[in-house]
Formats: structure tokens, C-alpha cells, sequence
């Protein structure tokens, strides 16, 4: 994202609660990028659950994706998108950081 300015101004935008207002193109890309952090966080969620990574490592990424989620994700992007994330486990830890205040 650092090397797209432009990814970062949607960013910026979403961050700041006007998810509503971006072009389909860019709403498009912003989902695009939203569904490569959660692929990102449903891996280590994977990999803890099979032992590949402890419980502590995992526990200090989790922070990392929470406040990331809670910060740049639109509810209406996870209801739309989450059926792609199959394991309900994942769903209920995005659904917890999303039920959290930002």
C-alpha cells in the first residue's frame, strides 16, 4: 500500500467512515484488498488451530488484525464477503473485532 498512493487514499477514505461514497472501482479494489488481510488473518487462524504457530504467536497477530479490521473494514464489506470465509471460528473472531468500538 505504501507504494500506491492512490490504494492509500481509498484507505484513508474507508478509515474515515465514507466506505458509501467511493466510485464502484474503487469500492471494488478496497473489497479486493479487505479479502487479502482477512485471507492473511483466516492463515494464521488456520495454523494456530493446527499447531503450526502457538497460541502466543498467534495471540500477538490477532492484535495486529482486530485493530486493523475495527478500523478499515465496513460491516457491509464483511456481510458481503464473509461466506467466503467458511470457517466459523475466523467468522466469529472478525465478528468480535467488528462488535468492538473503534
Amino acid at each position: 500500500m505504501l507504494a500506491d498512493a492512490e490504494l492509500a487514499d481509498i484507505v484513508r477514505t474507508v478509515e474515515a467512515g465514507s466506505f458509501d461514497t467511493l466510485s464502484e472501482k474503487d469500492a471494488f479494489r478496497y473489497t479486493v484488498f479487505m479479502v487479502q488481510h482477512l485471507s492473511i488473518w483466516e492463515q494464521m487462524y488456520a495454523r494456530k488451530q493446527d499447531g503450526s504457530i502457538s497460541a502466543e504467536i498467534y495471540n500477538d497477530w490477532v492484535e495486529y488484525f482486530t485493530l486493523f479490521t475495527r478500523q478499515t473494514l465496513p460491516r457491509a464489506v464483511w456481510e458481503r464477503r464473509k461466506a467466503w470465509f467458511t470457517d466459523e471460528g475466523f467468522q466469529a473472531e472478525v465478528e468480535s473485532a467488528l462488535a468492538e468500538p473503534k
